[in-house]
């Protein structure tokens, strides 16, 4: 299925909004649960900045994000690797750090926020590996 931005579902029609892209070639729902996080793989028409043909894009009722499928090629692999992407922010901010050094996450940076995302990555963990 052929989409442009415009046609995208309103949460990823946000986390591109920011962005130039080349026309999308295809959105697949690689993983979903009930309103709490959307994983999606989006392949574009052609390579986006010359470069990836293919981002994972997380959406849902936590922060935002896009990054490259080259370390995580599977969806399981992606949510963890957006789970330690965004950890990595929590403990920049608990810890007072530079967040220039850290993932971009689209939230205030308070040790409120911080904690209660970190309770929600804990709540992601457990649903893609419920060891």
């Amino acid at each position: 299925m052929n989409h442009n931005r415009e046609s995208l579902p309103s949460p990823l029609a946000r986390q591109f909004a920011p962005v130039t892209c080349p026309p999308l070639r295809q959105v697949l729902l690689a993983y979903g649960s009930g309103g709490v996080i959307g994983l999606f793989l989006v392949r574009f028409a052609e390579p986006a900045g010359g470069v990836d043909d293919a981002l994972w894009v997380v959406s849902g009722d936590l922060p935002p994000a896009y990054f490259v499928t080259d370390e995580a090629p599977t969806p399981l692999e992606a949510l963890a690797l957006y789970c330690d992407l965004v950890d990595g922010w929590v403990e920049t901010v608990l810890d007072h750090g530079d967040l220039d050094e850290a993932f971009p996450v689209e939230t205030e940076p308070t040790e409120e926020n911080a904690k209660a995302l970190r309770v929600r990555l804990c709540s992601i963990r457990q649903l893609i590996s419920p060891t």
